[in-house]
């Protein structure tokens, strides 16, 4: 990342993008970039300004937050998904690593798409969880940081894999210790390994 800022390949616009093409993206003012992707760095103000009118109605957002199903799918829109945007951890690098690799799955057809029924339950009990365990913020919806450990445990596993803590030494360690990155290097490792 840092090689290719400094050797300009990457380039940052404060502007508006009217088209998207394979390869470009033509910005409000008309000037074409070439592109291989496209973050939309929205900053650190929660809102849904980026959708008009309609799609943000439609995604429901709560006085709290947007409550999507595994911090990912709106229940209220097909085709939609959010990787690292709405869900506010600790680890976010290993996160939204984790998000994709789960969400590429899906989209793949590895493992079913869950009934909508089923999702708006979850939503349910985590709303109810939620509400009930952390103070009122409009971002609430979007706090993952003191079930870490559980939120990337239930992805994985999802994924077919099963992050093995044995003995007792072990397990306060994953729960009580904290996390870092490199903890996770094998887990990353494999969790491409079982998409490709």
């Amino acid at each position: 990342y840092l090689k290719a800022l400094r050797e300009k390949k990457i380039g940052v616009y404060k502007t508006t993008i009217s088209e998207v093409a394979e390869k470009t993206a033509t910005l409000a003012n008309g000037k074409v970039l070439e592109a291989d992707v496209i973050v939309l760095a929205t900053g650190w103000d929660y809102t849904f300004q980026i959708f008009d009118g309609d799609m943000a109605k439609r995604l429901q957002p709560d006085e709290d937050g947007l409550y999507l199903y595994k911090n990912m799918l709106p229940t209220t829109v097909d085709g939609l998904a959010f990787i690292g945007s709405n869900c506010s951890s600790f680890m976010n690098p290993f996160t939204d690593t984790i998000q994709s690799v789960w969400l590429a799955q899906l989209l793949a057809g590895d493992r079913p798409m869950p009934k909508r029924k089923e999702m708006e339950e979850d939503l349910r009990k985590m709303k109810a969880s939620k509400r009930k365990h952390y103070p009122m913020e409009r971002y609430r919806a979007t706090i993952v940081q003191a079930h870490n450990p559980f939120y990337h445990d239930d992805l994985m596993r999802e994924m077919g894999m099963n992050r093995k803590v044995r003995g007792l030494r072990s397990f306060l360690n994953y729960w009580l210790q904290p996390q870092w990155p490199k903890n996770w290097n094998s887990v990353v490792q494999e969790a491409h390994t079982v998409r490709v």
